[in-house]
């Protein structure tokens, strides 16, 4: 896609794209770029691919961490076990 340097503002490019005005960071713009010239934006699918699946592993990994620990039991479970265990132990004494 291409787009044209409207002007600079501060730390930004002012930029047309599509009839749409967008800033961009001017440290992704070339140091040696002018306002009205052309600059090619370039959106790169295989990125995008590498961020879903970082996205989905991570996504895995969080979803087990959290199976495992329902799995485990909570020590106010354990304690409740623990009285009910008591309670039945001194019935038959």
């Amino acid at each position: 896609m291409k787009a044209i340097i409207d002007r600079f503002e501060e730390d930004h490019a002012v930029v047309e794209l599509n009839e749409k005005m967008y800033n961009i960071p001017r440290a992704l713009i070339p140091h040696d770029a002018r306002e009205g010239d052309t600059i090619e934006i370039t959106i790169s699918g295989k990125i995008s691919n590498e961020r879903r699946e970082a996205s989905h592993a991570l996504f895995e990994r969080l979803r087990k961490k959290s199976v495992a620990k329902k799995e485990l039991p909570k020590a106010s479970d354990t304690e409740s076990n623990e009285d009910e265990n008591t309670s039945e132990n001194a019935s038959e004494i």
